[in-house]
């Protein structure tokens, strides 16, 4: 089936009942409590379906006393050594728990675990669950006992435990075909839960994407997945790789503002999202949905939006210290949209002649990511002309002329760029120009020798944000290409650019907003020049006369360039410590500093 561009997107959300099953402690003769009859709440985990405990499942068991003074018994391991699956099983411990004469309670968690666990303290951390047994190994649950009185050195009247399930379960259900696999992002990964009292703390901000699991429930292919509770959900989505016609391409449902789940998702429930293709126009509704054990209880609109589809992108682990022939080679036969991801290290991408990176012609968007800007370093350094190519192309039996395919994207994201003399410059001679879909730098130390980053280049869009560039002519200059062009530049600071720093043709707009330019040489040069100024705030420059499209006193104010960047060196090629940082009060710039 031809996938086309929106959903219908249902989810019902059950809160998680337990089953009040008891579970009774037996204790030897010696004293010493050996094995723990359990039941659990029937929250779907590893068998999705019906919760059951299977063999070798197992938990950990702490004795405190009943005020939590004192821990007499601590993460003692009990295993599950029933054969077969069931809703209530048998622990045993060869070591058991000594029972003490004191009133005393138990607490319980699963899955047991001797590294995740200091203290009383679980450290909850998710991962991909592609695989029904991470699933359920990522499906903390907890039970505590009753105060209990073993003054006599026994446990009279038997122990009940009741286990719940204390983080959010995910099930993803769609009827579009050839699904690849589906992932949700902008939820919580990581948090500190209390084995003593069953409270998840430090959960906010550990966010992060996770590829849920694909299962069958009542015939149904659902995609299933374990997440930390989080009270904000703005930034979830539902991303789901498809292929259609050879190629795989992305949807995602985007959750956007809706007030039925205003309070997140919950520790111990569980959410079904019912993604549905109807045809190629719809929007996306919430629908009440009754599950295992009830129902959500009315109906509302859902302000989520499914994308257009997009072309899914291959990720390629660069190794530390790959140069550029092992670029090349990492790159050969590759097709569609590119991500290249740099580990710590220092790479040497220089080139000499015209040895140059050369991009297989199928390539529509080439990302550089880094883990860190401040650790993962590409010495770009050589030819005085262009540095990105795409093979095939040829001048004079030179290849010459970077051309992308029509629509590409280019990232560099989180890098240290060093050295280079040309990015992106494009000479032309005849050869018919392609246009950019987008041109994107975040979070990167742009430092080169004196000439463009992108200059004669068409794109639609170029988006420079929270970056440092240095040592430049101009960051941007697109002035032949016919249709407008929109620049996105916030919170860099800007220094040592020998030409105008953003350009564009006729109709063409910019956001300039809270950035830092100094060091701009005398001369008929401007930061902004031809541009319609759309939304201009918070900027700090060192010479009114570079102003451009910009407004004194409206959009920038003028600062000596000691009171902007004090420790900041005029002329300056290379970065070094402390001169970027800016003055007390100042908060333009790029905010690494």
């Amino acid at each position: 089936m031809k996938l086309r561009n929106l959903f219908y997107a249902t989810f019902a959300m059950t809160m998680v009942a337990c089953t009040q099953e008891n579970s009774f402690l037996s204790q030897d003769e010696t004293g010493v409590l050996r094995t723990i009859s359990s039941g659990s709440g029937k929250f779907a985990s590893r068998s999705v379906v019906d919760s059951k405990w299977e063999q070798n499942d197992a938990i950990g068991v702490f004795m405190l006393k009943s005020d939590a003074s004192s821990t007499y018994a601590e993460n003692v391991k009990f295993t599950n050594n029933t054969a077969e699956a069931n809703t209530k099983v048998t622990f045993t411990s060869e070591t058991g728990i000594t029972l003490v004469n004191d009133k005393v309670k138990f607490h319980a968690y699963y899955p047991w675990s001797d590294t995740n666990v200091t203290g009383t303290t679980y450290n909850v951390q998710i991962s991909d669950q592609t695989e029904l047994t991470t699933v359920s190994n990522s499906d903390l649950r907890w039970a505590v006992s009753d105060e209990k009185d073993l003054t006599n050195g026994t446990l009279e009247g038997g122990l009940s435990l009741n286990f719940a399930h204390k983080l959010t379960f995910l099930k993803v259900k769609t009827n579009v075909a050839d699904v690849k696999s589906v992932s949700v992002s902008g939820v919580n990964t990581e948090a500190q839960f209390n084995i003593v009292d069953g409270t998840l703390s430090n959960e906010a901000g550990n966010t992060k994407s996770i590829q849920l699991c694909k299962t069958t429930i009542n015939e149904q292919e659902v995609y299933c997945g374990i997440v930390v509770p989080t009270t904000e959900l703005k930034d979830f989505v539902i991303k789901i790789v498809a292929t259609e016609e050879g190629k795989d391409m992305v949807y995602q449902y985007v959750y956007g503002d809706n007030t039925t789940l205003a309070e997140g998702f919950k520790g111990g429930w569980q959410y079904l999202f019912n993604i549905t293709l109807e045809g190629s126009t719809g929007s996306a509704t919430l629908d009440k949905i009754e599950a295992e054990l009830g129902g959500f209880e009315g109906e509302s609109s859902v302000n989520g939006e499914v994308s257009d589809p997009q072309e899914a992108v291959t990720d390629i682990t660069v190794p530390v210290g790959t140069d550029l022939d092992g670029l090349k080679t990492l790159l050969e036969g590759k097709s569609g949209k590119i991500s290249l991801n740099f580990a710590d290290g220092t790479y040497d991408l220089g080139h000499t002649d015209r040895n140059v990176i050369e991009i297989p012609n199928n390539v529509t968007g080439i990302s550089f990511i880094g883990s860190n800007y401040n650790s993962v370093k590409l010495e770009i350094e050589g030819h005085a002309q262009d540095y990105f190519m795409n093979d095939g192309i040829t001048e004079n039996g030179v290849k010459r002329t970077p051309r992308f395919a029509e629509g590409g994207i280019v990232e560099f994201k989180s890098c240290y760029v060093h050295g280079a003399n040309r990015l992106f410059y494009w000479k032309g001679n005849g050869v018919t120009k392609n246009t950019l879909a987008s041109f994107v730098i975040d979070d990167c130390i742009m430092v080169g020798s004196g000439n463009q980053v992108l200059e004669g280049y068409d794109t639609a869009k170029m988006i420079y944000k929270n970056s440092t560039f240095l040592n430049w002519s101009c960051l941007g200059k697109i002035t032949q290409k016919t249709e407008p062009v929109e620049f996105d530049i916030q919170n860099c600071t800007l220094a040592n650019l020998s030409a105008t720093g953003f350009e564009g043709g006729s109709g063409s707009t910019a956001i300039f907003k809270d950035n830092i330019v100094v060091d701009m040489p005398n001369g008929n040069t401007y930061i902004l020049y031809g541009l319609n100024v759309t939304d201009a705030s918070g900027n700090i420059m060192d010479n009114q006369d570079k102003v451009g499209s910009l407004t004194v006193n409206t959009n920038v104010e003028i600062k000596n360039t000691t009171d902007i960047l004090p420790d900041y060196t005029l002329g300056a090629t290379a970065v070094s410590d402390g001169m970027f940082v800016p003055a007390s009060g100042i908060e333009a710039g790029d905010p690494r500093w």
